[in-house]
């Protein structure tokens, strides 16, 4: 019994020899090989597919009686209408990746890069302290002029100068 295996293996790898390519698919050398052996090179998924509904792929595909043609060209329209929606999601992602991604970093990098030779603003430098500016009005940093302004138009004046707010511990302080 294995000496029949062995013979039949023999046999196939004989028969398929001129299909068969064993080095770097990926190298130039698989073109010039493919050339040389009269196969064809199918660099897209069109291209290969568009062999599927040939006459001699389809009479084959009948003949064996694999696909009948009606079958085998609807499978040709299924597959390429996948990729076609595969092609389109991907174009979309790419699309969402650069809009949203890829070009704002771009355009902060050159406002940096625009900015660079520009002569500093006067004024107050940012020392890293909150300023009363940047808080509320005696200078605590969790009540803010907006907040203050929220709270004010939600409730009277009374309200606010005996009770906190929820966003400023000490707000009856800064109602003042």
């Amino acid at each position: 019994m294995p000496d029949a295996v062995l013979d039949v293996v023999r046999e196939a790898v004989v028969a398929t020899k001129a299909v068969r390519y064993e080095g770097n698919n990926y190298a130039q050398e698989l073109v010039e090989e493919a050339r040389r052996r009269g196969l064809p090179n199918l660099r897209t998924t069109p291209e290969a597919l568009a062999e599927l509904v040939k006459p001699q792929a389809l009479d084959f595909l009948a003949r064996t009686k694999v696909f009948s043609k009606a079958e085998a060209e609807a499978r040709y329209h299924v597959r390429l209408e996948r990729y076609v929606k595969d092609v389109d999601i991907e174009v979309e992602c790419l699309e969402n990746i650069v809009s949203g991604h890829v070009l704002p970093a771009g355009y902060k990098q050159l406002a940096l890069l625009s900015s660079a030779g520009a002569p500093r603003p006067r004024g107050r430098r940012w020392t890293g302290r909150r300023r009363w500016w940047t808080s509320c009005r005696r200078g605590w940093p969790s009540c803010s002029p907006s907040r203050r302004r929220r709270a004010r138009s939600a409730t009277s004046r009374s309200t606010l100068t005996r009770w906190p707010s929820r966003w400023c511990r000490r707000w009856w302080r800064c109602a003042r």
